[in-house]
């Protein structure tokens, strides 16, 4: 009998040294995890809010641009035609259902971001666990998102500022660096349609993560031309702040 209470007892005690060590495992994840997040929004809005390019004021007599956010993604939008570049060029009317050959769009929407999740989660309503856990903490596949549009209305979620030529070919050519080809030439659309009959989406070059995301992106293609933006931008403030 005493023999088969020190088994049960030595049982009990190898249990509840599991579960102590399962406890004490589970919080140092949860406290990792929520020191990780904290640290990683205060190095985005730290170095967000360091200039680069600060020295550089705009040039009225340049082009204008414009940067859109949705409170959580930033676009650039660009005069659809000018001197320099025609975007129907790369991106030709015939890709798009409701944009006729002869149309009178002003403006071109371009961002980048994460494949599954442009074309998977057209509302926030659509976004899974799994998606969202594989966009933010996996490298995966990236795409182009580009929309004929109007002029845009400025607020704080739009703002603009005029650059000069070369910043604007080299931002035009980020956007070509980027963007897949085929062996014409040619940009790779992909065979899914758009939230609208305005807009589409082409495979593209880069994998998104958490340090280069989406916003990232955007900020990358405006240091490289030399245009007044934060040091690292993972947040839409990181960018949006540094314009008029």
């Amino acid at each position: 009998m005493i023999a088969r209470i020190r088994r049960i007892n030595t049982w009990i005690n190898k249990r509840s040294r599991i579960v102590r060590i399962t406890i004490k495992s589970t919080l140092s994840l949860i406290i990792g995890l929520i020191g990780g997040t904290v640290l990683y929004f205060l190095l985005a809005i730290i170095l967000g809010a360091i200039p680069r390019n600060s020295d550089l004021t705009p040039t009225e007599d340049g082009i204008e641009i414009f940067v859109s956010s949705n409170g959580v993604h930033v676009d650039y939008i660009f005069p659809f035609k000018t001197s320099e570049f025609d975007w129907a060029t790369l991106f030709p009317p015939e890709d798009f259902k409701g944009v006729p050959s002869h149309h009178k769009y002003s403006h071109i929407e371009i961002g980048w971001g994460d494949k599954d999740f442009y074309i998977n989660v057209p509302q926030w309503s659509d976004l899974t666990l799994s998606m969202a856990f594989e966009a933010l903490f996996l490298s995966s596949e990236s795409a182009l998102h580009v929309r004929y549009s109007w002029p845009p209305k400025l607020d704080e979620d739009c703002k603009r500022t005029v650059i000069s030529r070369d910043q604007y070919q080299r931002l035009i050519q980020h956007i070509k660096e980027t963007v897949q080809t085929d062996e014409q030439g040619r940009v790779k659309l992909i065979s899914v349609p758009g939230y609208t009959d305005y807009d589409r989406f082409y495979e593209a070059h880069g994998s998104y993560n958490l340090i280069g995301n989406c916003n990232e992106w955007t900020g990358s293609g405006l240091r490289q031309a030399g245009i007044r933006t934060g040091v690292w931008t993972p947040l839409p403030s990181g960018i949006l702040d540094h314009f008029d």
